[in-house]
């Protein structure tokens, strides 16, 4: 994603974690035994294990279970078509359509944590998806990322959640928030890293962070910024803000400021606006609006170029 001047408008941020308790559970369980369906969803692209006609929706799951390379797939029950392929229906490079007549499966990852099950986790090579924020969704992000109960981790079986609410690719079609289960047990996790995807349709730019011995609130600070797309994001600069919760009266939340002076002269580098309690012009957008520094630093939010999208 390339930089321009002023504050950018994306379309999501996904927040990832890299934790040793996932890998060692998604080596365990890689041979993907147990299958959970999505009804309505048909694979279009790519087919990498070439398609087959066959009697029932059990047979094609078998024929993946076959082929090493399959990682989910999809029956069609009118034409008996079976489709597999080698890339989950999220990731880059896959696309699908609605279809009743079809279902869409894929392996379920299991973990156990205590006496916890967790399933349906949401995998990008190492990192795993915890939160997804949706531009516009009219859905406050703070709240949901704070709200312990609130699970999506079984969007596969779900018919309230599209599978674009769980892509890195903010074209694909998505409807809300995302939130796992995984958030409540942070602690459990052994987190490593925690990275922020700032995305617009299939660009992004990641802010990483050092998960060691934090919390899923503590973790968003300046001294625990590994990487970042901006040269003086660094420890010992001045921050108004830099936190999770923000500045909370006015519902600016993931919010690294650095400085106030008169909505013309806000500067900072990332917020996500939960609403427009103080509404400077900059920040005029359907909740939650999220924006970044488009420059190689801190931005002026008020400029020229405040409301240009990627």
């Amino acid at each position: 994603m390339s930089f321009s001047h002023g504050g950018v408008v994306l379309v999501c941020v996904a927040f990832t974690v890299m934790s040793s308790v996932l890998q060692e559970v998604n080596t365990e369980h890689s041979n993907g035994v147990v299958f959970q369906n999505f009804a309505g969803m048909e694979l279009q692209v790519p087919c990498t294990v070439p398609q087959s006609v066959v009697s029932t929706a059990s047979g094609c799951t078998m024929r993946c279970k076959a082929f090493p390379s399959c990682r989910a797939g999809s029956y069609n029950k009118a034409t008996a078509r079976c489709c597999l392929s080698s890339l989950l229906a999220y990731e880059q490079g896959a696309t699908y359509l609605e279809n009743e007549d079809s279902t869409y499966f894929q392996p379920v990852t299991v973990l156990y944590l205590d006496t916890c099950l967790q399933t349906d986790t949401v995998r990008y090579d190492n990192w795993t998806l915890v939160f997804r924020v949706l531009a516009g969704s009219g859905q406050e992000t703070y709240a949901t990322w704070t709200r312990t109960g609130l699970h999506h981790d079984h969007w596969l079986g779900s018919k309230d959640m599209k599978v674009g609410c769980v892509s890195m690719n903010s074209s694909k079609p998505c409807n809300t928030l995302f939130r796992s289960r995984l958030l409540d047990d942070w602690d459990k996790l052994k987190v490593k890293k925690v990275r922020v995807s700032l995305i617009k349709n299939s660009q992004q730019v990641n802010i990483v962070f050092n998960g060691s011995g934090s919390g899923y609130l503590d973790w968003f600070s300046q001294y625990r910024v590994l990487e970042s797309p901006w040269q003086d994001l660094f420890p010992n600069n001045s921050y108004l803000f830099f936190s999770v919760a923000g500045h909370s009266p006015i519902l600016r939340r993931f919010f690294i400021q650095a400085n106030y002076g008169g909505c013309q002269n806000d500067r900072g580098w990332l917020v996500v606006v939960d609403g427009t309690m103080y509404s400077c012009s900059w920040e005029r957008l359907p909740a939650p609006a999220i924006l970044y520094s488009g420059s190689q630093g801190a931005t002026v939010w008020q400029s020229s170029n405040s409301s240009k999208p990627v």
